[in-house]
């Protein structure tokens, strides 16, 4: 049973007919709900009788930091939560030693998502004792699958330090999202390194960076090694050129595992878009999806790219 609701504003009526659903639903989400501190102590009365819940998600409400400690009181040690999203809900540092203990006290827990929150280092240091302990829980946690640390300013030595832990033999991570993360192509060398080498990262989230078309080819070296698992590339957002198109173009005809890949709102002309696009219709080519959202080209390049999608049936192009 799921209760799943986006941007709904709850009138007091409304709330008071969702709370029994609150109890026994086993996925929950509550997305920009106008969701405030003065709703979080009945949503914890209610998560408390819930021990089915796998999934809670209340993301873009402004719970803040006294807000969540209450809906954590609601989580208990026995229930079985998987998925906890508290994206965007005004935390700050002060919120963190709450959250700290969840994560002690939560044995079910996989994914946690706290990205854009002004956590700072000083509530990063709460949560795992700073950066490099980050890293040293991914080399150590072989049941995390998922991490997002998207809009902190982790930097290109910080992305370093990931990498690095990425390539530990207990790091079994699926999913990395380091979207608007103050990256350049200087972190490339070694995001490249790890992607030669590890074969569990599926997905790479690199959008709203400034990696440019140097940090872009980088990163094709690494994906064109044999044994590379990557199924999903974002680069939304970071610079990309037609140069940057040619060396991904050149890695689609070399890559067996990428299924997905975003260039949405880079600086390609449609001489690097038809790159790709030619790359992409050859039945060497495993890619499913070419995401180009804000990308401009005439229209007999869209019937260009529509005519290789009914030649191509099992590739999409959205733009």
């Amino acid at each position: 049973m799921s209760l799943d609701l986006h941007y709904e504003q709850l009138s007091d009526s409304r709330w008071t007919e969702l709370l029994p659903l609150l109890q026994q639903s086993q996925v929950v989400r509550l997305v920009d709900c106008g969701i405030t501190e003065g709703r979080c102590k009945d949503m914890s009365s209610a998560l408390r009788d819930n021990t089915a819940l796998t999934e809670l998600s209340l993301c873009s409400n402004e719970l803040g930091d006294a807000g969540t400690h209450l809906v954590l009181q609601g989580l208990q040690p026995t229930c079985r939560i998987q998925k906890l999203s508290l994206q965007n809900c005004c935390l700050s540092e002060a919120g963190c030693g709450a959250l700290s203990s969840v994560l002690r006290s939560l044995p079910s827990l996989r994914e946690l998502d706290l990205s854009y929150n002004q956590l700072g280092d000083a509530g990063l240091r709460l949560l795992c004792e700073g950066l490099l302990d980050l890293c040293r829980v991914l080399r150590a946690k072989e049941s995390l699958k998922e991490l997002s640390v998207a809009g902190n300013a982790v930097g290109d030595e910080g992305a370093r330090l990931l990498c690095e832990s990425l390539l530990g033999p207990g790091c079994r991570l699926e999913s990395l999202w380091v979207k608007s993360c103050s990256l350049t192509a200087a972190c490339c060398p070694h995001v490249s390194a790890m992607l030669a080498q590890n074969r569990t990262l599926q997905e790479l989230q690199l959008s709203n960076n400034k990696l440019g078309d140097a940090g872009v080819e980088q990163l094709c070296q690494g994906l064109r090694q044999p044994g590379a698992a990557m199924r999903a590339l974002w680069l939304g957002d970071c610079e990309v050129t037609d140069e940057g198109c040619s060396s991904l173009a050149s890695l689609l005809l070399a890559n067996r595992s990428l299924r997905e890949l975003d260039l949405s709102n880079n600086c390609m002309s449609e001489l690097g878009v038809l790159k790709l696009a030619e790359s992409a219709q050859q039945p060497s080519c495993s890619l499913e999806k070419l995401v180009l959202f804000d990308i401009y080209w005439t229209e007999e390049t869209e019937d260009h790219l529509r005519a290789l999608e009914e030649k191509k049936p099992s590739l999409k192009i959205i733009s």
